[in-house]
């Protein structure tokens, strides 16, 4: 089992890797780590592979990965995989702790809590060039075997590597060739994405044929391709690109990043409005859909094709779902102020909601910053 995933990248910026393969690692910063659930690391056993996966609740790609990694953990445990989950660049124990109580045996494996500027933020992460999420750090005999950017930790990689030898060193050398795909994939990815803006169809075009002779089976193909369609105006192929998708899984995805693309196109009538019904409807039918965001785009949509109703119902569960104490950490603030206009009879742009999250991130920053800079108050006298 392959998960492809693109990674989430944090605010953090990491230097030059330092610790590579053959690197020892410092079984301290494990130690040191508060452990939310399983066994509290202790030493590496001779012979046994550690797979340190970090993420991060905030993380769309990590939580989806949950269920591999879990399974991987029941799978070669008794062959000598030592699996641990490391909850990175997060301050809220009590949310991680609460997340990974409601996972129960979704989420079996042991798991840490390491929060920011951690010993193994400090002495692992960052040595190993570390900025994004989900990804793993394996390890053997104390000494890194790999690192893994995209987490595409398969069945066949584990059984390789806990064979040792031979059979261990051509794994990870054809897995280092992978990685070293999937950063190409992921720069033409950006590529085409420039592309897009600019409605550069030809040049769209181009990208997708690499990117085909590179990895013909991405699950970002349909919906890049159903992109130049929708450059080209061939709304009508479009929609049937969408619909003949096989899986249901990948659908979902695609009419999202297409949702996406349309909520953000300021020419209200740059999409026809049967085009932009479909794609209302298929939205409207996702059930994973209380990611708050996501709502706030399908409410965006279902003002374009003027059911003002459903759009002021979409973007007041956009607040419900935002207040979640499960989800992922947004601010309130700007879905509120999103909520209250549609309700008052005017729809923000998507431009304007995003500058309203950036303002509330922003001064969210400097307020946390500013209190750590401010001094501690002079502890009250004893009471004897």
């Amino acid at each position: 089992m392959v998960l492809a995933t693109v990674p989430a990248v944090a605010q953090q910026a990491a230097p030059a890797p330092t610790l590579v393969a053959g690197s020892e690692v410092k079984i301290e910063s494990l130690i040191e780590a508060k452990w939310v659930q399983g066994e509290p690391f202790k030493a590496f056993e001779p012979g046994k592979i550690y797979m340190f996966e970090c993420w991060a609740t905030w993380c769309g790609p990590c939580i989806a990965s949950i269920p591999h990694i879990n399974e991987l953990h029941k799978k070669f445990y008794d062959k000598g995989l030592r699996l641990y989950g490391m909850n990175i660049w997060e301050d809220d124990y009590a949310k991680v702790e609460n997340f990974v109580k409601t996972k129960g045996e979704g989420m079996s494996y042991p798991v840490a809590f390491t929060g920011r500027g951690s010993s193994f933020e400090i002495n692992w992460l960052k040595p190993a060039g570390v900025n994004s999420v989900p990804c793993a750090l394996i390890v053997k005999d104390g000494k890194l075997v790999l690192r893994s950017r995209f987490l595409d930790v398969t069945d066949e990689l584990i059984e390789a590597l806990l064979a040792g030898g031979e059979t261990s060193q051509k794994a990870v050398t054809e897995f280092e060739n992978g990685e070293q795909t999937a950063e190409k994939i992921m720069a033409l990815i950006r590529e085409f994405s420039l592309a897009s803006q600019k409605s550069d169809a030809a040049a769209m075009e181009k990208i997708i044929v690499e990117i085909e002779k590179t990895d013909p089976n991405m699950m970002q193909l349909p919906m890049m391709k159903i992109d130049i369609l929708m450059v080209r105006k061939e709304f009508a192929a479009a929609i049937k690109m969408l619909e003949e998708l096989p899986d249901p899984q990948q659908r979902q995805m695609t009419s999202s990043m297409v949702a996406g693309k349309i909520a953000s196109e300021k020419d209200s009538d740059a999409y026809p409005v049967d085009f932009v019904k479909t794609i209302v409807k298929d939205q409207e039918k996702i059930s994973a859909l209380q990611n708050p965001v996501g709502l706030v785009t399908l409410s965006s949509l279902q003002w374009r094709v003027d059911d003002k109703e459903a759009a002021l119902k979409s973007a007041k569960s956009a607040v419900t779902a935002v207040k979640d104490p499960n989800a992922r950490k947004f601010p309130v603030a700007p879905f509120e102020k999103f909520a209250k206009s549609v309700e008052d009879g005017t729809m923000p742009t998507m431009e304007e909601f995003s500058q309203w999250m950036t303002a509330e991130l922003k001064a969210a920053h400097l307020a946390k910053q500013a209190a750590s800079a401010t001094p501690a108050a002079p502890a009250a006298p004893a009471v004897k």
